[in-house]
């Protein structure tokens, strides 16, 4: 798989991370050592933000990291406050310069390690859910580059978490239609200019190596060669898929997220810690008004525990339970079942109601008017 590496904080050359460290992300395109293949050498790519100007600036290149003397002249001289740098090793996608990473849209940049399972076989299903005005931006042919442009569509402009998850979940639901059995592998990094986003998660539970420091002591602790890390602020961050350094203790002095987790510039959270927003408190004083059972139902509906299962989707035709003595079952006001035969359909979908823990089957307990 790929290495990568995100800056965020004072500005540097480029040089600083990506080739003077003892284990530089071009050291690793040739001898990764946490990776799931130790060559690299499929192309690479930075991509970094220069003072007012609010949309990133890319180079590229299929050749290897390690070979290529262009890569050590930029980054010598370019100093950037935010950047990405990858280094690529293709999973089956052809070598070339669309398919190098990161991934830019607008002010959007996108790097990904990791690999959506058996992609030629879902490839299609996830293409047909891309934004149509988004679709022409698609210049390459990685799996990658796909899931950039699936999270664009989901919102990733307005909420990059929810985005992200939204890719994922989609991935893995036309992965699991497909009979894919892991279908995604992941950690990648997004970034708006302004923030880092990044992400660690796989279908399997697996998930790919990947590193934080969370104090500038930290680095200057890890890389005592490089002395323009004594200039750097404290809200200064550095996530990598491998540590870059090999001093004794150095694994220990980065920091690992969990997986199925995110990060939002300084901490980590996994989905179940998320911090939500904060709810209005409610009014002691005022009082609620008195809930009305809905016409046509002959108990008091309540909206908070009776629900239709998940599974049912708004709007879809519901048969009602029979009543007591009323004959055969009537039909939703929304639509009607299929019929064989004229004759009515055997199997009922029933609305589970949680106000006694079961189904109305029960005589007399009555029925649920409709879906919600």
């Amino acid at each position: 798989m790929c290495r990568w590496l995100a800056y965020s904080g004072s500005p540097i050359p480029l040089e600083t991370f990506v080739s003077k460290p003892a284990n530089s992300l071009i050291h690793q395109s040739s001898a990764a050592a946490m990776g799931a293949t130790a060559l690299n050498g499929d192309g690479f790519g930075v991509g970094w933000y220069s003072p007012g100007d609010p949309v990133p600036a890319l180079f590229r290149s299929v050749q290897p990291a390690w070979a290529d003397t262009n890569l050590g002249e930029l980054a010598r001289h370019i100093r950037s406050s935010l950047f990405l740098a990858h280094v690529r090793a293709s999973t089956g996608t052809p070598v070339q310069q669309t398919n190098c990473h990161p991934f830019r849209h607008g002010q959007w940049m996108w790097a990904h390690n990791g690999a959506i399972r058996e992609f030629a076989t879902v490839r299609r299903d996830l293409l047909c859910a891309v934004d149509p005005a988004l679709f022409s931006g698609l210049a390459g042919s990685t799996d990658s580059e796909v899931m950039f442009y699936l999270a664009l569509t989901f919102g990733l402009g307005q909420d990059p978490v929810a985005a992200v998850e939204r890719m994922v979940g989609f991935v893995e639901e036309v992965g699991t239609l497909q009979g894919v059995q892991w279908p995604i592998q992941m950690t990648a990094v997004t970034t708006d200019g302004q923030r880092l986003w990044v992400f660690r998660y796989s279908s399997e539970g697996r998930s790919r190596t990947l590193f934080w420091t969370t104090r500038v002591s930290t680095l200057r602790q890890l890389h005592p060669e490089v002395p323009q890390l004594q200039e750097l602020s404290e809200e200064t961050r550095l996530v990598v898929s491998e540590p870059l350094s090999d001093l004794p203790g150095s694994g220990s002095r980065y920091r690992s997220p969990p997986p199925a987790s995110f990060s939002r510039a300084r901490t980590f959270w996994t989905p179940s810690t998320r911090p939500g927003p904060e709810r209005p408190r409610a009014d002691p004083d005022r009082r609620r008004p008195p809930r009305r059972a809905p016409p046509g139902s002959s108990h008091r509906h309540d909206r908070r525990r009776c629900r239709a299962p998940r599974h049912v989707p708004i709007g879809r035709p519901v048969a009602q339970p029979p009543r007591p003595g009323t004959g055969p079952p009537r039909r939703a006001q929304s639509g009607a079942l299929p019929q064989s035969g004229g004759r009515h359909p055997k199997r009922m979908v029933l609305l589970p109601c949680r106000r006694d823990s079961r189904t109305h089957r029960r005589q007399g307990s009555g029925t649920c008017p409709r879906p919600w």
